[in-house]
């Protein structure tokens, strides 16, 4: 009975990573591509495990090896959700190479709005693991995903003491919360909800598992593959998360109520399960945000911003707000090439990051995006790269004046110092 057991939980976990798991394409962790679209030929379940936490609670999970079409090895770790968790890239020998968390898990670690003085790289190596052992370890401490922004801080200052790091407060969030707070606590639901709870139950022995009402309808409309028939400026939204007896999916089977309305069709339960996972601890929210995508901006000190790609007053679509995270970060890495380019002068490298600047800006305002605090970043290294073009510029005429005569001791007043050479953290563009 055990082995037969112990094959069932494999196939169960392997059809859920199957639909639902996400891995990189390669160990340069640039692009990633579901589980299933790997040939099944190259993919053995390895095992799945149990970690015993110091809560006393079990966290499962299972590994894949998968042999992927660049010829890499790497041992996939999903949830018992079969949710991606991590790629550890290996050698023949099983020798691990390089080790990532999954863009996916990344975001779980890393999903509060935080001002810093620290880098992308600083926070990533504060907050992630940097191996598999690692990784079980911090399950099993249950401190993997910090459950609030203070965790968080608390987990980049264990590794940065002198971190200037702190949570960038939304006023209007924190209001909603504390006025729904008594209302999370309980909930009563409608006679007409109750009766549709009750036939699910019925007829497929499926169970409630979550209850979460949204005031605005359609901060949920907005997250799903289309509108669902659901109405903007209509009642609350009930969503109502059943357990899927389903193997072939690894989503919850998600019910929408509005009114006299019911929604229920299993093509929207991949984004309702995703919209019910973030707030798997909350009865009810005035909009259920969609927490899967944020932005980051270092400015010309270093000093990176996080911030939720949020629009306003209407927000974006999940593809909607996929796209763009994909043009956010092609800007990103072009920005990384002018940097690290030597054939061009520092001047050509300010002006293109202002280029870069300015189509960043011109992203935000075509979607809508209302980011008050990366604005003012973008806005103030705008100004800094004018004046530092600027002083840049007068010290190249200077030279060219100066270039027929002989070459003088420099008076006594003059501080000695490069233009370029500004307050501000320039080595970016002049190295």
């Amino acid at each position: 009975m055990d082995k037969l057991d112990s094959y069932l939980e494999k196939q169960y976990l392997y059809s859920k990573a199957y639909e639902n798991a996400e891995l990189y394409k390669s160990s340069d962790g640039k692009q990633t591509t579901k589980l299933k679209n790997i040939d099944s030929r190259d993919i053995k379940m390895l095992e799945t495990e149990e970690i015993l936490k110091d809560n006393g609670e079990t966290f499962k999970l299972g590994k894949f090896e998968i042999n992927l079409p660049n010829g890499e090895k790497v041992i996939l770790t999903v949830d018992n959700n079969g949710k991606d968790m991590s790629c550890d890239f290996v050698d023949n020998d099983g020798n691990s190479q390089k080790f990532l968390l999954t863009p996916r898990m990344k975001k779980e670690i890393f999903k509060y709005q935080l001002e810093t003085n620290l880098s992308i790289q600083e926070l990533e190596q504060s907050l992630f693991p940097n191996s598999q052992e690692e990784m079980e370890k911090e399950i099993g401490k249950d401190s993997l995903i910090p459950k609030s922004a203070e965790e968080t801080i608390k987990k980049i200052k264990e590794k940065n003491q002198n971190a200037d790091v702190k949570e960038v407060q939304n006023l209007e969030k924190q209001n909603d919360e504390k006025t729904l707070e008594d209302e999370n606590n309980e909930i009563s639901l409608p006679e007409n909800i109750k009766d549709k709870v009750q036939e699910v139950k019925e007829n497929e022995g499926a169970t409630l598992k979550h209850v979460l009402i949204a005031k605005n309808p359609s901060s949920v409309s907005e997250q799903l593959i289309d509108t669902a028939g659901l109405e903007d400026n209509g009642a609350p939204v009930y969503c109502l998360a059943f357990s899927n007896a389903d193997l072939s999916t690894g989503n919850d089977r998600v019910i929408f109520v509005q009114g006299e309305k019911v929604v229920d069709e299993r093509r929207y339960d991949e984004d309702a399960s995703d919209i019910m996972n973030d707030y798997r601890n909350s009865s009810v929210v005035y909009n259920a945000e969609d927490k899967s995508n944020q932005i980051y901006y270092t400015d010309i000190d270093g000093h990176t911003t996080v911030a939720d790609l949020v629009a306003e007053p209407k927000d974006l679509r999940r593809e909607d707000k996929e796209l763009l995270a994909e043009k956010l970060n092609d800007l990103e890495e072009k920005e990384e090439g002018i940097i690290s380019s030597s054939n061009l002068t520092p001047s050509e490298k300010i002006e293109y990051s202002e280029k870069i600047n300015m189509d960043r800006l011109e992203l935000f305002k075509e979607n809508g995006l209302k980011m008050p605090v990366i604005e003012s970043e973008i806005k103030a290294d705008l100004e800094i790269a004018e004046d530092v073009k600027s002083d840049i510029q007068e010290d190249e005429e200077q030279e060219e004046q100066e270039k027929p005569q002989e070459v003088e001791k420099e008076d006594e007043e003059d501080d000695d110092r490069d233009p370029r050479e500004s307050k501000h953290n320039l080595e970016k563009f002049l190295y």
